[in-house]
């Protein structure tokens, strides 16, 4: 994928506008697919239940990888500024070596990842919203094939958000890196998101591929008769596509 694409995308998402509550990512943290956001759970729905299938393929001219993430998170607003998260992730990773005769190296592991939130500056609808947290606080899922790790783990991030567009940076094991997401409104029940990370919180092929990046594209759901209730389907990927499927429940 050009990584033109990605751009042409969220310049695009300004010609409409945001709209829909906040509700969490795969990971427990409020925001959009993988990134959070500069915004936490409505004050009416301080409490969120999130169960997530994610799944990401990646390619290089050696080796295949493929994560397969199944996630539970509980998301708590304790206070106006502050937002905790607590993750059970079950993942399976495969890893084939193309030169390699025998079959792909299989791993499947289980975690319970922290995360917490604090807003700076909460946002309205005149100023930049500025948020600061960790992901990971306990740097658990850096783990991979190898003794190298899997270059994830802790993740320390400050994102901006206004309106409809989200900006920020990363830090980990891999260093400085940055995100872009948007989401914006085809109706009051259908939002259209779409998020950019150099990145990514999924294992990644080494050496990197051409592509070592991860844009997702997906629709967010929010059904009528429920009121509370989010779906998510979405094209996880860096050029070529797998899936993920998420559901979450705000409480009253």
């Amino acid at each position: 994928m050009s990584r033109g694409i990605p751009c042409i995308l969220l310049l695009a998402a300004g010609l409409l506008v945001h709209a829909g509550m906040p509700t969490p990512t795969w990971e427990g943290m409020v925001g959009l697919f993988t990134l959070p956001t500069a915004e936490t759970l409505p004050a009416n729905r301080p409490f969120a239940v999130t169960f997530s299938e994610i799944r990401f393929s990646q390619s290089n001219n050696t080796a295949r990888v493929r994560n397969v993430w199944y996630t539970g998170s509980l998301t708590w607003r304790p206070t106006d500024d502050l937002e905790l998260a607590v993750t059970l992730r079950h993942e399976y990773l495969h890893a084939h070596h193309y030169a390699d005769p025998f079959p792909a190296a299989a791993a499947d592991q289980k975690w319970t990842q922290v995360a917490v939130k604090y807003l700076l500056v909460p946002p309205d609808d005149r100023r930049l919203g500025l948020a600061a947290g960790v992901l990971d606080l306990t740097d658990v899922t850096d783990i991979g094939f190898g003794d190298s790790g899997a270059d994830r783990g802790r993740r320390a991030f400050l994102v901006g958000t206004y309106a409809w567009f989200s900006l920020g940076l990363t830090y980990d094991n891999r260093g400085l890196g940055a995100v872009a997401g948007a989401r914006w409104s085809v109706s009051d029940a259908v939002e259209i998101i779409a998020e950019y990370s150099t990145d990514p919180v999924f294992l990644q092929a080494h050496p990197e591929p051409a592509i070592d990046a991860n844009f997702n594209l997906g629709l967010r759901l929010y059904p009528r008769e429920v009121p509370g209730l989010r779906l998510d389907t979405v094209a996880v990927g860096d050029g070529r596509f797998d899936f993920g499927f998420s559901v979450s429940y705000l409480f009253p």
